[in-house]
C-alpha cells in the first residue's frame, strides 16, 4: 500500500549483467509534504520530490555514491539521499523491520538480504517487481533472481553477488585444506603460533546459520529438502554438526567465536589471532592491509570444500510504504 501523504514519484532500478544499479525517477511538481504533514488527498502520479535509499555498510557502496551524486547533479529537483544502515546483519534487519511495521514511509528503496526477502514480501513490504514494473533478468545469475522471488513473484532486483572464501595464513600452512580433516591437520602450527585454528561466525544470528549449513553441506547434509519446506535431517547432518560440537570442544574452534559476527571474526583474522578463517569476499582488503599483520602472509582459497554454499546476493526493493516512488518499466545497463 502506498501512502497518501506524499505525491508519489517512480523509480527505475535496472540491474545490468555486471550487477550494476541504475537509478531514474520521475515525480511531482509540488514537491510533497514531508511525513509530519497532513493528507493532501490522492498522489499525483506525475509528481517530482526525494527518494531515500537504505543499504548496510558495504564497499561497494562507494559506487552507489557516485551514481547518486551524478544523478543529483543533474536532477536538482528529484534529489536522492543515501542512507546508511548498521554494519552487521541483524541490526540492518531491525532498522528496516521496525519501520515497516510502524507503516513509516522514511525509506523508498531498501537493500535486502537475501534472507529476508520472502518475509518482507509475505508482510507486503515490498512491491512486486511485475507488470509495468517488471526488470529485465535476463544475463543475471539465476540464483540471485531466484533468490530475490517469493512464491513466484520477483521483488527485489538482484544487485550484487559474492561467494564464501577461506582465509589462510601462507606463513603456517603450505596450501589451502580441501577437506575439513586438511584443516584440522593444521592445527598443531596454529597452537604452536599461540593463535586459534579456525575461525568463523558463530554468534546467535543469520552468520550462525550460514557458518552451520556450509560445515554440514560439506559433509553431505542438509536442513531441508530441495523444495525447501520439507525438514531432511540425516546421519550426514548429524555428522556435520557433531562435527561443530567436537571442534569447539577440542579447540579448533575457539569460544571466544561463539561472539564472532562478520566484523568481529575479520578484526581477530587481520589481526593476526586465526590461523584460517570463513568470510566473504570484503575481507579482503582487511587482509591485505599495510596494518594488517597478515599482509603478506594470508591467502583465501575459493575452491576448497571445505566451503560448500551457493551464491549469496544483495537485493534492492522498492517499500510498499514508500511515498515517494512509483515506478515504470527499467532499461538494462552493461559495463
Amino acid at each position: 500500500m502506498v501512502s497518501k501523504k506524499k505525491a508519489m514519484r517512480r523509480a527505475v532500478i535496472a540491474a545490468s549483467s555486471a550487477a550494476l544499479l541504475v537509478l531514474t525517477a520521475c515525480g511531482s511538481d509540488d514537491g510533497g509534504s514531508d511525513s509530519g504533514s497532513s493528507d493532501t488527498g490522492a498522489a499525483s502520479s506525475e509528481g517530482r520530490g526525494p527518494i531515500t535509499i537504505v543499504e548496510g555498510q558495504d564497499p561497494l557502496n562507494a559506487a552507489l555514491e557516485n551514481i547518486i551524486a551524478d544523478w543529483n547533479a543533474e536532477n536538482p529537483d528529484e534529489q536522492v539521499t543515501f542512507k546508511p544502515l548498521a554494519r552487521e546483519a541483524n541490526d540492518q534487519y531491525a532498522d528496516i523491520a521496525q519501520r515497516m511495521q510502524a507503516q513509516s514511509d522514511e525509506y523508498d528503496l531498501v537493500a535486502v538480504d537475501v534472507t529476508n526477502t520472502a518475509e518482507f514480501a509475505a508482510n507486503g513490504w515490498l512491491l512486486p517487481l511485475e507488470g509495468d514494473n517488471a526488470i529485465d533478468t535476463e544475463g543475471l545469475l539465476p540464483a540471485t533472481v531466484e533468490s530475490a522471488t517469493y512464491n513466484g513473484t520477483l521483488f527485489a532486483a538482484p544487485k550484487n553477488t559474492n561467494g564464501a572464501f577461506l582465509y589462510y595464513r601462507t606463513d603456517l600452512v603450505d596450501q589451502a585444506p580441501a577437506t575439513w580433516d586438511e584443516l584440522k591437520a593444521e592445527c598443531p602450527k596454529a597452537e604452536e603460533a599461540g593463535i586459534a585454528c579456525y575461525i568463523g561466525q558463530f554468534s546467535n544470528y543469520e552468520g550462525l546459520t550460514v557458518n552451520v549449513t556450509e560445515i554440514v553441506n560439506a559433509f553431505g547434509g542438509s536442513f531441508v529438502a530441495e523444495d525447501g519446506l520439507t525438514p531432511a535431517i540425516d546421519e550426514q547432518t548429524a555428522e556435520g554438526l557433531q562435527f561443530i560440537v567436537d571442534s569447539f570442544e577440542d579447540g579448533t574452534i575457539p569460544a571466544a567465536a561463539q561472539t564472532y559476527t562478520e566484523g568481529e571474526s575479520q578484526t581477530a583474522f587481520g589481526n593476526g589471532e586465526a590461523c584460517s578463517c570463513a568470510r566473504g569476499p570484503v575481507s579482503t582488503p582487511t587482509a591485505k592491509s599495510r596494518r594488517s599483520p597478515v599482509s603478506t602472509a594470508s591467502r583465501y582459497s575459493r575452491a576448497s570444500t571445505v566451503r560448500v554454499c551457493p551464491p549469496s546476493v544483495a537485493t534492492t526493493s522498492v517499500s510498499a510504504r514508500s511515498r515517494t516512488l512509483r515506478r515504470r518499466p527499467a532499461t538494462s545497463s552493461s559495463s
